[in-house]
């Protein structure tokens, strides 16, 4: 695929959000929700991907913990970093259902930025 006619899908059980609490670290724990829609799958990562965005998806490295909890590690910090996200910000992700997560950001009062 080469992305050039992709789009968000519009699945609301594949959606989840996550605040951003800290910019400095190196990983994100994911909803139980999504965990349990990934646990069967485990996949190693997910491209991160977001509507507008010039510099194209990212990979972020995924971990499954053998206590039931999914968190996106390596490249977490980079996709931080290359869309601007600071702490505070919410992120509503939407998975595709293959191996993209599409991502919208608001800011505290819950308006769309980026």
């Amino acid at each position: 695929s080469t992305g050039l006619e992709a789009s968000p899908p519009s699945s609301p059980e594949r959606q989840f959000l996550v605040e951003v609490i800290s910019t400095r670290r190196r990983w994100v724990n994911l909803p139980d929700s999504f965990y349990q829609v990934m646990v069967d799958s485990q996949p190693l990562g997910l491209w991160i991907r977001s509507e507008g965005c010039p510099h194209g998806p990212i990979w972020v490295a995924t971990n499954f913990s053998e206590n039931g909890s999914m968190f996106l590690e390596k490249g977490w910090k980079t996709f931080l970093r290359s869309r601007n996200i600071s702490e505070g910000k919410t992120i509503i992700f939407t998975y595709d259902g293959d191996e993209t997560l599409w991502a919208r950001f608001f800011d505290s009062d819950g308006d769309q930025v980026g």
